[in-house]
């Protein structure tokens, strides 16, 4: 973290299921507890677009802008889990669209 935003190093390569996924992102980003106790792609979506503000439940991990995630051991998820990678994938697309728009620097990269 420095007072210019913030990046974050996110290891994928030992991922080998969507919920595996799931609850790295979840745990790594703290992206704060939902109040129905679950986790899903669209939940992770919009929690995404708050980055800033502790998650779509304002209890997370609250981040700096301008944000970037690596996303090192990207292959091995990959191969493992092509469709929760997928979704990860759009996910972040999603999230960078979305902060373009806004003129707010988020970036990413797969590694």
């Amino acid at each position: 973290m420095t007072s210019e935003g913030e990046s974050l190093v996110i290891e994928l390569g030992t991922i080998r299921s969507s919920a595996q996924l799931l609850q790295l992102l979840n745990q790594t980003l703290a992206l704060g507890e939902s109040p129905g106790g679950g986790a899903d792609w669209n939940t992770l979506c919009d929690s995404f677009t708050y980055l800033g503000t502790g998650g779509v439940w304002g209890n997370g991990r609250k981040f700096l802008f301008p944000l970037h995630f690596n996303f090192t051991g990207s292959d091995l998820c990959r191969r493992a889990d092509p469709a929760g990678f997928s979704m990860l994938s759009v996910t972040l697309e999603s999230t960078r669209a979305f902060y373009l728009r806004n003129r707010i620097g988020f970036s990413y990269e797969f590694s």
